[in-house]
């Protein structure tokens, strides 16, 4: 018969646990030692490395995850003074962060908190007392369907902000977290309506550059956790976390404003820079995350029919 946690399992190493290198690290997120410290020997045991941290606030799991760039978090959802979903979205919203799967361990089993979890982007739900072999066995899988995934590439080559692939699961991420009460989400798409003559006038890398450019100015005025991504050709998303369509807007036009510089070339010739962008939110404008982009195109083209720098659906 498995133990719950508390009575020390014998390690059980299996074939996925010999393919994985000894360097594997999770990172448990705990506040009780005597659950760290017993998941610690257990891990360790089983070839993979442990790392506790007990933190004073969200920043310190940052700090953590910087350091030790773990495969995998174990992550209490009740810790001193905040939440662990506090912390997955500290986490989350740190682009320089790399991503990794989250697997919430808690004594909460009520369904209200499960749902919210699992709604708002985290990877598994795990109830106390637990089989300390069915979460060994469960970091293995996640970790091993990570990997999968960590061959899709989440940014951009060009410009360096995230791909359109990446950008689209984050709003699907954000909208499901705002159904569930998290607040509201507002996205943008943002056009370089110059782009064609500067590759007419001046050629494609100048192009290229000039894109990189609106991508780095955007980046400076719209800090995380904004995040930027690039669609096809000449277009950017830039979804805007827990803000309505009012406040967005504010901060895209200043955004917009500041990426509207003329860029300078390398060999001396400066170009124009001309942007479109049309702005609307979740549930002011949309239901789901596909209505919530229709929407955001609606209000693109307006901007652009209109001539103006920055349109809403209505």
């Amino acid at each position: 018969m498995r133990q719950a946690i508390g009575v020390t399992d014998e390690p059980r190493p299996g074939s996925l646990t010999s393919r994985l290198h000894a360097s594997t690290t999770v990172l448990v997120v705990e506040d009780e030692p005597d659950i760290a410290g017993f998941l610690g020997a257990y891990f360790r045991a089983s070839g993979l490395a442990l790392v506790h941290v007990d933190p004073d606030s969200p920043a310190d799991v940052v700090d953590a995850v910087r350091t030790h760039q773990p495969n995998c978090m174990l992550l209490d959802l009740r810790l001193r003074g905040f939440s662990g979903l506090d912390v997955y979205r500290a986490v989350r919203d740190d682009a320089s962060l790399p991503d990794f799967p989250v697997i919430m361990v808690t004594a909460d089993s009520g369904e209200d908190s499960r749902s919210a979890a699992l709604s708002g982007g985290i990877d598994a739900y795990v109830t106390k007392p637990f089989h300390v072999n069915d979460l060994y066995d469960l970091v293995l899988e996640r970790i091993a369907r990570a990997g999968v995934a960590d061959d899709v590439p989440h940014q951009d080559a060009l410009t360096g902000v995230v791909t359109h692939a990446r950008l689209a699961a984050r709003l699907g991420d954000e909208v499901t977290a705002a159904g569930a009460g998290e607040g509201p989400v507002a996205f943008a798409l943002v056009q370089l309506r110059s782009l064609r003559d500067i590759n007419a006038r001046a050629g494609h890398a100048a192009g290229d550059y000039v894109l990189r450019a609106v991508a780095s100015a955007l980046v400076s005025a719209l800090p995380a956790p904004i995040v930027i991504g690039r669609n096809a050709g000449n277009e950017f998303g830039v979804l805007f976390p827990g803000l309505d369509t009012i406040t967005a807007s504010a901060q895209l036009t200043a955004a917009l404003a500041a990426a509207e510089t003329p860029v300078a070339l390398p060999g001396g010739q400066e170009v124009s820079v001309l942007l479109r962008a049309g702005v609307a939110a979740f549930p002011e404008h949309a239901s789901d995350a596909d209505a919530l982009y229709m929407s955001t195109d609606v209000a693109l083209a307006r901007a652009v029919e209109a001539d103006r720098r920055l349109a809403s659906p209505v």
